[in-house]
Formats: C-alpha cells, structure tokens, sequence
C-alpha cells in the first residue's frame, strides 16, 4: 500500500514536534501547580519555629507552649495550683464530666467512663505535677457555691419529679441560682434570709482560705494534657484548671459580701486580695484566652472593694494597708509570650494535617465583621483541596511582619504604643477581611500558590479577634486597677478633710505622686465627679452609692458621661469603678 504526504511528514516530526506530548506536558505542569506541594520545609519564616520536632519531622508545637512556663513548675512547693489540686481531688477540674462521675474515694474510680479519664488524664496530671494520684484528698467531697445550691434547689423541688413540667426542671434551676447570685453579690444580706448559704458557707469556708493560700505562691500553674491527634490544636488544652478556678473566684465573691454585711473588714480584704492574686497569675499567662479569664477576676475584686468602701468605711490605718498590699502584688510582663502562643497557635493549624478539622473551628470563632458564610466556604476548600504548608508559613510570617510597628519594639507595656499596635493590627486585620469574599478571590483558587497564600490570611482573620480582645480587655483591666487605688485614696482625703476632693489633683502629692494615665487612651483622662447619691438613687430599694462618680473613656476612647452600657456590637462605652 502507497503512503501518502501527510502520513510521510507525520512519521518524520520529532517527538517534541508532536500535540500528545505536549498536551502531557501542559497537563502535568498543571497538576504540579495546582495540587503537588513542596516538602515541608522547617524554619522561622515557614514554621514560626524551628524546634522542638515531633517523631515525624514536624514542629512540637505542644512542646514548644509547654517550654514558655515549664520554669514555673518548679520547684513544686511554689505552684499553688498543685497545692490546690492535691487538696480538692479530681472534682477540681470541673470542665471534665467525669471528674463529677468518680463517686467516693473509697470507690474511685466505679465505671469504665470515670476509670478511661482516671487513667488517662488522672494519672498523667498528678505524675507530672509530683502528687500521690491515689492519695484521699482533704476537701475531695466540697463543692463550690454554684454545685451545692444547684444540688440544695434540686432537692427543695422534688415535686417536679412528676410533673410534666420537670423536663425544664434544670432550666429553671439555674435561672433561679443566677438571681440568688446576683441578690448575693450587689450589697449586703442577712443571714437569716438566707440559711441554706450560710450552711455552705460553713462548709466550705477550709477550703477557700486554702484557695487564699495557694493563689499567693510565686507561681499558679497546671500541666497540659497533650491534646489527641484527631484535632491537635493547642486551644483544645488552655482551659483545664480556668474554668474550676473562674468558679472559686465566684464563690468567693459571695463570702465577700457576707464578710462586709457583717462588717468583717480584714477578712473581706483578704478575699479580695486573693481575688487579685489570682487575676494577675492568669493576666501574666501566655495565653489571651486564660488572659480575658483573668480580666473577669480582676472585675470581681474591683467590684468588691467598691462594696467594701460603701458600706464599712475602713479608717485611714486599713486603707493604707490596703494600698500596700496592691503596690506589692507580683509584677508581669503581659501580652507579649500571649502573642507569640497565638501566632504559633496558627502556625500549627498550617501544619496540621487534618485540616478539614478547622472549618467549624474557625467559623466558631468571633468574626461579626466578616461574611462567615462564603469565608467558610474558602476554607471548606482547603480541607478538599491540597496546600502547601511552606507557602502558606511564608505568608503568616510577611502578615505579622505587616502588624509590627516601624522604629519601635513593639512595647505594649506602655499603653501609648500599646495603643498604637492595636491600630496596626486592626488595619492589618481590616485590610484582609475585605479580602474574605468567595467570589473576588475565586480566581486565587486554582494555583496551589495563591491558595495557600488564601489559606494563611483565612487563619489569620478568623484567628485574630481573640487576640484584639486581649489587648483591649488589658487596657480595661489596667485601668480597673488605676482606679482601684484612686478610690481608696479619695477614701483617705475624705477621713482627712471631711469630704472628697474637687479634682484628682488634689490627691497630688500626699496620697499619689502623679495622676495616672488612663491605658485606654492613653492619656490622664480618668474622668472624676462629684455626686449627690440622693438624686442617683431611682427607687428607694436601690444600694448607696459613693459621693463621685470615677470612670474611664474605655476602648472608644469618647466621654459617655459614666454610662458602662453596650453598643449593638458588644463594644462599651466607658468603664466605670
């Protein structure tokens, strides 16, 4: 058979000459660029950190949270949280179900539930913080205020039992402790109205000087457990002493009251005091999740102290012990190790390998400015979708490189740059969050590049609130704190003179040195009124009030006259003592 031309010149191309070669070829360029990362390359630009390294190559970044306060575990007789664990049992880590499921001592532990939590968290915890895990603790079968009127209001409506109301029998339990809590800790109450309180208070009051005790050691901390592999996450692990501790610092606010009703100066102080003790171990931890715990503790012990001046009138001797006592409170280097956690936090979600784990995570977490829908949709893509880890490191490290500060340090002990950093990281965060649209950034999909860089900024938005949060909640807190002393100082111009001062500057300098700046703004704007508690008071049932009125601009930095009310996105106006 005769060939013919075209077939000739066909079998004469060369083989690059050819369509299918090149088809091949474009089709594996593609597949390179869109789906085959590059290995995982470790170092501070890709990984945040270098070491320490897991079996398998990767970064520990379990190990490397756990080496910014292992110095604090030791030696164990200064880690008050040991203390107190050793002395209250499993049933101190309420967070854990099963801790409340162990049943007596003697029985420890009675199911497979209990014995699986016994043996596995248990065990490990006390080993590692050098308790005897088989020891009886001495307030093992002590509850806090919450647990034992939960239990007391349960009983005292056993009549619900048959009724078809008692499926919202727990509903309506807890609503009704909420109001007696509120009732407990306005002001001052009788101890006749309330017997069952005084009962618990009898019963648990060992164990809350013991708590008084173990707050004022060096140091306030708790092993982690390392978390699963399933979801390997280090916000899995910071809350497992927070929340058991969060309820004694309530509990103690009950007897606080009690104390003042009774006139009880010296203990009520005490309890405060413990109160703060507590708020500046978890404010200096690192953190921003156990750091807004600590700023609710500290509000307590705020709130308190003003109860304390109302309805006691302490002379000048307890007031200057009081301001002792607070200028000698632990220092702290806040903020700073809570930043460095998170970011290696979201370092470690790049790393992780099941990231399809994250899509609910991350769309949990606070992003009222942010369409939760299509951004979670973008993530939802990365858990189908192959990234590469090094791309996406990169882009983490150029985002935080954006937040710095020029020809600064980043100090953010000092409120004016503090507030200043917040400005840059809320412009750095904005700037992204315009990005966080599925349709707009549709195009960056495609190329593995451009996905991962995607994938970085998703992380870092969706991860930031908390850490905004943190540094205003500080701001707030600190000035809480100025305004703390500020009040027991007017206290003690008032036992001199007779009255309160016209102006903070009269303060200045035979009770302050200087007028504190006010950390919200940055500036001595701490707002100071004289007031007629008459014309405050609205209804004949509500507290006394002191004769001022002492207030900060708060985190929108505006003069709303004292009003410590809420915006409709949650931001307050002034925070007010």
């Amino acid at each position: 058979m005769t060939r013919t031309l075209k077939e000739s010149k066909k079998e004469s191309k060369k083989w690059y000459q050819r369509k299918r070669v090149w088809a091949i070829v474009i089709f594996v360029l593609l597949v390179y660029f869109c789906f085959v990362p590059s290995r995982l390359r470790i170092s501070p630009e890709t990984t945040g950190i270098a070491k320490p390294l897991t079996a398998d190559g990767r970064v520990d970044y379990f190990a490397a949270y756990e080496n910014m306060y292992i110095d604090k575990l030791t030696p164990p007789e200064n880690n008050g949280q040991r203390l107190l664990i050793a002395a209250c049992g499993p049933r101190i880590l309420k967070q854990n179900s099963m801790a409340d499921e162990v049943g007596s001592w003697e029985k420890l532990p009675t199911h497979d539930s209990s014995k699986k939590w016994f043996n596995d968290y248990w065990i490990p915890l006390c080993e590692h913080l050098y308790i005897d895990p088989h020891k009886k603790p001495m307030f093992y079968d002590k509850r806090n205020f919450r647990s034992f009127m939960f239990r007391y209001f349960k009983e005292q409506q056993k009549y619900f039992k048959d009724s078809p109301q008692n499926t919202s029998l727990e509903t309506e339990i807890v609503k009704e402790l909420g109001e007696l809590y509120d009732k407990l800790t306005a002001g001052t109450w009788k101890k006749e109205d309330y017997p069952q309180v005084i009962r618990w208070l009898d019963e648990y009051s060992e164990v809350m000087d013991y708590f008084g005790t173990c707050v004022r050691k060096p140091n306030f901390v708790n092993w982690r457990q390392r978390p699963s592999a399933e979801y390997d996450s280090l916000i899995t692990i910071l809350l497992y002493e927070v929340q058991s501790n969060r309820e004694f610092a309530d509990s103690l606010q009950v007897r606080i009251c009690e104390r003042i009703s009774r006139g009880d100066i010296d203990g009520a102080w005490y309890d405060i005091m413990s109160l703060k003790y507590l708020a500046r171990h978890y404010v200096n931890s690192h953190s921003f999740v156990i750091n807004i715990v600590g700023f609710h503790v500290s509000r307590l012990a705020d709130k308190a102290t003003k109860l304390l001046l109302i309805y006691c009138k302490p002379n000048e001797k307890q007031l200057a012990k009081f301001i002792n006592d607070l200028d000698n409170l632990p220092k702290y280097n806040p903020l700073i190790s809570s930043l460095e956690s998170e970011r290696l936090t979201m370092f470690q979600i790049i790393q992780q390998p099941n990231l399809y784990m994250y899509p609910r995570f991350l769309s949990s977490l606070d992003g009222s400015d942010i369409d939760i829908g299509q951004s979670n949709a973008i993530i939802i893509l990365f858990s189908l979708m192959p990234f590469d880890m090094n791309i996406a490191g990169k882009r983490l490290t150029k985002i935080y490189k954006e937040c710095e500060l020029k020809n600064e340090k980043n100090n953010i002990d000092n409120p004016i740059l503090r507030r200043q950093y917040i400005e840059r990281f809320k412009e750095v965060r904005k700037k992204y969050v315009d990005k966080m649209n599925i349709i707009k950034q549709f195009y960056r999909i495609p190329l593995i590049r451009t996905r991962s860089e995607l994938l970085a900024e998703s992380i870092f938005v969706f991860s930031t609130p908390p850490i905004l949060s943190g540094f205003i909640l500080f701001d707030c807190y600190e000035a809480l704190n100025e305004m703390q002393r500020l009040s027991i100082n007017l206290e003690r111009y008032k036992l001199a003179n007779g009255k309160y001062p016209n102006k903070l500057d009269d303060l200045v300098p035979k009770y302050i040195d200087i007028i504190p700046i006010d950390p919200c703004t940055g500036r001595a704007t701490f707002v100071y009124k004289l007031s007629d508690p008459a014309k405050e008071k609205t209804k004949t049932t509500d507290p006394p009030t002191l004769n001022y009125i002492l207030y900060s601009l708060g985190p929108n930095r505006k003069d709303d006259n004292g009003t410590p009310k809420k915006e409709n996105k949650g931001k307050e106006y002034d925070i007010v003592f």
